[in-house]
C-alpha cells in the first residue's frame, strides 16, 4: 500500500476523527440550553450515531473484512443513510411547520436518497467493464450526486417558495456544503485514477467534512425560525 493510502486508511483518522467530532456534538445537543425543536435534536443525535456506526464499519476498526460478503451491502446502506441527512432538510416547508409536519415527510426524503444509488446501479449494469475498477464506481456516484445537489440548489427558491429568506439562505448554505465535499471527492478520485496518489490526502478533506463537519454545520447554523418551533 502506498504511504498516502496508509495515512488515508489510518484508524486515528477513520473512525477516530469521526467519533471524536460526533461525541462532542452529542454532548452539545444534550447539554444545550437554547430552545431547539424536537425534530432538530432528533435529527442531529440520530444521524450522529448513524455516522459513527458508518465510520466503525467502513473504517480501520471494522468488524468486517473488506472481502466479507456483507461488507459491500453494509457500506451501501451507510452511503444512503449519510446522504439521507441532506434530503430530510430538502423538505423545509414541512420541517419549519414543526415536528408533526416534518416526520411524515421522512419516507419521501428516503425515496429521494435512493435515486443516485439506483442510477449508479443501472450504469454498472450497462457498463460492467468500466466499473470493474471500484474507483470509477465511486467517481460515478460522486458526479451524479453533485449534479443532483446543484440542481436542487439552483431551484431552491422555487422549492422553498413562501419560506422566510433566512431559511432559503440556510438551505443554500447547507447544499453548498454538500456540493463542496462531493466536488472534492470527485476531484480526488480523478487524481487517483490519473496516477497521482496524493489524491488520497486530498480525499481526507471531504471525508472530514462528511463524517465530522456536516452535522456540526447544520446544528450551529440552523436559523432561529426553526429553533423556536416547539410544535
Amino acid at each position: 500500500m502506498h504511504p498516502f493510502e496508509e495515512i488515508y486508511h489510518a484508524a486515528w483518522r477513520h473512525p477516530g476523527v469521526c467519533w471524536a467530532a460526533n461525541a462532542g456534538l452529542l454532548a452539545a445537543v444534550l447539554l444545550s440550553t437554547r430552545r431547539s425543536p424536537a425534530w432538530l435534536k432528533g435529527w442531529t443525535a440520530g444521524f450522529a450515531l448513524c455516522i459513527a456506526l458508518d465510520a466503525w464499519f467502513t473504517g480501520a476498526l471494522s468488524p468486517l473484512e473488506t472481502t466479507h460478503p456483507l461488507y459491500t451491502q453494509v457500506s451501501i446502506l451507510f452511503v444512503i443513510l449519510g446522504d439521507w441527512r441532506w434530503f430530510v432538510l430538502l423538505l423545509l416547508p414541512a420541517i419549519s411547520s414543526g415536528a408533526r409536519g416534518a416526520w411524515k415527510w421522512w419516507p419521501a426524503s428516503l425515496g429521494l436518497a435512493l435515486v443516485v444509488p439506483i442510477c449508479q446501479a443501472l450504469l454498472i449494469k450497462l457498463f460492467p467493464a468500466l466499473f470493474a475498477n471500484a474507483r470509477n464506481t465511486f467517481l460515478a456516484y460522486e458526479l451524479i450526486f453533485a449534479a443532483l445537489t446543484a440542481g436542487f440548489l439552483a431551484r431552491s427558491r422555487l422549492l422553498l417558495h413562501g419560506e422566510p429568506e433566512s431559511l432559503i439562505r440556510w438551505f443554500q448554505r447547507v447544499s453548498l456544503f454538500v456540493l463542496g465535499y462531493y466536488f472534492l471527492w470527485a476531484s480526488a478520485d480523478v487524481l487517483i485514477l490519473s496516477g497521482f496518489m496524493w489524491g488520497h490526502l486530498l480525499r481526507i478533506v471531504p471525508d472530514t467534512l462528511y463524517y465530522a463537519g456536516f452535522l456540526w454545520f447544520v446544528w450551529l447554523s440552523c436559523p432561529v425560525e426553526l429553533r423556536i418551533s416547539d410544535a
